[in-house]
């Protein structure tokens, strides 16, 4: 199979950077994981700017890259042999010094990990952002053999950071399928365990705390759910872990490599996903102002030639994204008013921010019933302070507040409870420390202030949404080492949180089992919302599983429509959708046959873009439902009329 290009390619790499590196196994590891996703964009932004952006020259590339490697670590095999071997010995020598406990610990995690992939490739995308623009786009950008950006009535398809779906893309197109989709997050979250680890060391934690640190990661709710999805928002924290650790490395040791590896990560951070300029400002600026001390104290001004580099390599990164951005609505981020007013806050006070924030937490406080108990105060506190808890200035689309829903085992709304509690405990001893001491070791100090500073600017900036426990997600990632750090303070916190992280352990489990949209075991019950779980089963056919969010009813409509297409022979599918609607299902099957989506009728900033096709064979709309859609100087002939959701138009004869 061509897919395997990408992970012996992978390999390959991180052989190479191991034999020229002299740093540890988990520093290759971050240091390979950049190096192969620049490597990506790369080939993505040249064949796409050729449009041969198709399977042929992606097999191509990967294939010359994997040539070039493997002549390369031939020439180096007196080295590279004992190297393998070194790694060999290391893994078998920490595994057999693990006690009961750890290997306990290390096993159940692994058995979770394990579940996560099979559930991932066991079930196709289906979760809802994907449905209307994560995955939407790729067929698009198969359809144009580029990515450029091109008319859609699904504004999001175009403007948002890319780099996840640029991933994916690669694996589905030299896959010919989209099975191993969900796969490409699932590994991102193992390259965040050692990320963590890596900020764990430049902590000095002892190997038992590092082994602390990896359960608790594990145990995270929404990265064990999202991690068989294809959202982005694991894959941006691990940009965003990397960002932290090379800006560590870069402050202690200003060398070519720190500072070339921080531009990298921050780079890919910004070209994964929007909140990630949230998450790494505080983090740069902190980095900043250390490099501007550094350089005045010691008046070397390698650290200035080196930040330059680092910003260069960062915006470098983007430039592709940006330029086209730029191009269709004059902004290097691509968003419009309207698009800015529906997420961010349009007016902010120092009680509104104590709102937001509260609001946020509230999204942790899961399950029944503390997010009912959370509720009250929450209500009755806004009451006391004059302030609507309801506010469209601060609230997404008018939406209503409440706690945590009760779907623990939803990507959208898992509740990250333990991990909330464990960071609020950490942040106050080391607070209670520091007034009782009046000192605190600097990085840790810049750490808990950065993670503040993240917090309080992610709640002043964005309108408060239900689905927001999903963008914390960084947020809690980037705690784990500053809460393992503080429950090396005293013996008896070891010996709580050994206690405890078992059961933790298995509660992810259990949500691993019965996820709400891929459940491994399917049961049924009622949520706070009134919503019922997706009876949607692991050995249902694989087609209805993309409508496992609450879509199930729609299942049969598509198929009409497919059935429609197929037999009409059509390959320019004309698309009439509302902004939020779902198109992806409508072209799953992409990679096997020829389809271009060709958006008509469309009324955004998109529309100015040059279409590369004009004529279409059919129409399919959810947005019109007549007996009759006239376009192109054609009539077309609504043949589904007994649809609720979708409906499918055919050329008239004689048209």
């Amino acid at each position: 199979m061509a897919i395997t290009l990408l992970l012996v390619s992978f390999v390959s790499f991180f052989l190479i950077i191991g034999l020229n590196q002299s740093s540890g196994y988990k520093e290759t590891l971050l240091k390979t994981v950049l190096v192969f996703s620049g490597i990506l964009v790369l080939i993505t932004e040249v064949t796409g700017f050729f449009h041969v952006l198709h399977f042929s020259s992606l097999l191509f590339a990967w294939t010359s890259l994997f040539f070039m490697c493997s002549i390369y670590l031939y020439s180096k095999r007196e080295k590279l042999v004992p190297y393998i071997q070194q790694h060999r010995v290391a893994l078998v020598t920490t595994w057999r010094g693990l006690s009961k406990y750890h290997q306990f610990l290390l096993g159940a995690g692994m058995l979770v990990l394990l579940l996560v992939f099979v559930q991932g490739v066991v079930y196709p995308p289906n979760n809802w952002d994907s449905m209307t623009y994560h995955m939407a786009r790729i067929p698009n950008w198969i359809s144009g053999q580029s990515v450029d950006h091109y008319p859609t009535h699904i504004f999001r398809q175009v403007y948002q950071p890319p780099f996840a779906e640029f991933f994916i893309m690669h694996v589905n197109i030299l896959q010919a399928g989209d099975t191993f989709s969900n796969s490409v997050q699932f590994f991102f979250l193992l390259f965040s365990l050692f990320a963590i680890l890596a900020i764990a060391d430049l902590l000095g934690l002892n190997r038992s705390l590092k082994f602390l640190a990896l359960g608790l990661a594990i145990a995270l709710p929404e990265a064990i759910l999202q991690a068989s999805a294809t959202q982005n928002d694991v894959v941006a924290s691990f940009f965003i872990l990397a960002t932290l650790y090379f800006s560590v490395k870069a402050a202690r040791s200003p060398s070519f490599a720190n500072f070339l590896f921080l531009g990298f990560s921050a780079g890919l951070a910004m070209l994964t996903k929007g909140t990630a300029y949230l998450y790494l400002f505080p983090m740069l600026a902190l980095f900043g102002m250390s490099m501007f001390l550094f350089m005045v104290k010691q008046k070397n001004y390698s650290y200035l030639k080196y930040s330059i580099l680092a910003m260069i390599v960062a915006i470098g990164i983007n430039v592709g994204h940006y330029y086209r951005n730029y191009q269709m609505a004059d902004h290097v981020l691509g968003i419009n008013k309207s698009e800015s007013k529906m997420y961010s806050n349009e007016t902010m006070t120092p009680m509104l921010l104590a709102s937001n924030i509260l609001k946020n937490i509230g999204l942790h406080m899961g399950p029944y019933p503390v997010n009912i108990i959370y509720d009250r105060i929450v209500y009755k506190l806004h009451a006391i302070a004059g302030i609507a808890i309801r506010n469209p200035e601060t609230n997404f689309n008018n939406m209503p507040y409440s706690a945590a829903p009760n779907i623990p085992n939803h990507e959208d709304f898992a509740a990250n409870l333990l991990h909330l509690l464990l960071g609020f405990f950490a942040f106050c001893l080391l607070l209670l420390g520091f007034f009782r001491k009046k000192k605190m070791d600097t990085l840790v100090g810049m750490y808990m202030l950065m993670m503040v500073l993240q917090g309080v600017l992610f709640c002043w900036y964005l309108k408060w949404q239900p689905w927001h426990t999903r963008l914390h997600t960084p947020l809690f990632m980037l705690s784990v080492p500053l809460i393992c750090y503080v429950i090396s303070f005293n013996n008896k916190y070891v010996r709580i949180f050994t206690i405890l992280l078992p059961f933790a352990i298995f509660y992810v489990f259990t949500l691993v089992i019965f996820n709400f949209t891929r459940p491994l075991v399917t049961v049924n019950y009622y949520s706070r919302l009134g919503q019922i779980t997706s009876p949607i089963k692991v050995n249902d056919e694989r087609y209805k599983k993309y409508f496992a969010n609450n879509r199930l009813q729609d299942a049969g409509e598509y198929s009409l429509v497919l059935s429609g297409i197929a037999e009409s022979q059509c390959k320019n599918i004309g698309l009439i959708l509302g902004e939020d609607d779902w198109e992806y299902p409508l072209f799953c099957n992409i990679y096997e046959k020829e389809l271009h989506p060709v958006h008509i009728f469309v009324s955004n900033v998109t529309k100015d873009i040059p279409s590369m096709r004009k004529d279409v064979d059919c129409i399919v709309s959810t947005t019109i439902d007549k007996e009759y859609i006239e376009y192109g100087g054609k009539k077309f002939m609504r043949t589904n009329s007994q649809n609720k959701h979708i409906w499918f138009y055919k050329p008239l004869l004689g048209n």
